[in-house]
């Protein structure tokens, strides 16, 4: 989504061979990547990455 956000595409590219310890996170597409994008830029929100280092 980061990447997405970022680059200012409406869908985010597939993530081959994804890591990291959020399960929830790691999949290789995002459903409804443009509906998270949307609302986001919709909101005046932003996104941000974070290691898994740092949240520990």
């Amino acid at each position: 989504m980061v990447k997405a956000f970022n680059d200012g595409k409406e869908f985010a590219e597939m993530w081959r061979g994804a890591k990291t310890i959020a399960d929830g996170l790691r999949v290789p597409a995002a459903v409804g990547d443009f509906l998270i994008l949307r609302a986001i830029r919709e909101s005046n929100g932003t996104v941000i990455a974070v290691s898994d280092e740092k949240n520990f």
